[in-house]
């Protein structure tokens, strides 16, 4: 792989935890407040479904503890915990994440929730089954 190329063996999907409205600005300023060196997710899904650019795809990321080297960080914004990710977001996450699987040559058993590598709620019980169930093969 060319110089300066990660390589990519699996995408972790996460949820802000705090209001559907909340901007890339914003995660970037709590990142920051941890002492980062700013946004710790590669991409961050919005209110409209826009997928936003976070930290830049070919830097490792910062946010899942031990798996920051070879995977993408896709963050949601909202509290999943509270209720489903709504269907126009939930289809936009889903097809940029197999933009992604297509692009690094990876199947939906490479996409996992941050639940799945540390004792957090991350991404929230809602969108969680969401993403079991495409993963099953229930929707897509």
């Amino acid at each position: 792989m060319a110089r300066g190329k990660r390589t990519i063996n699996k995408i972790v999907v996460h949820h802000s935890a705090s209001p559907p409205s909340t901007t890339v600005a914003e995660i970037d300023q709590w990142h920051k407040a941890r002492g980062w060196t700013g946004i710790g997710y590669h991409y961050v899904v919005l209110e409209s479904g826009e997928i936003a650019d976070g930290r830049n795809v070919n830097k490792r990321g910062a946010h899942t503890l031990n798996h920051n080297s070879d995977s993408i960080g896709i963050c949601v914004t909202g509290n999943f915990e509270n209720y489903h990710c709504p269907k126009h977001r939930f289809d936009a996450l889903i097809n940029f994440i197999n933009e992604l699987l297509a692009k690094y040559d990876l199947s939906w058993s490479n996409v996992h929730y941050h639940k799945e590598f540390a004792d957090t709620d991350c991404c929230g019980k809602f969108l969680i089954q969401q993403l079991v169930a495409v993963r099953r093969g229930n929707i897509c």
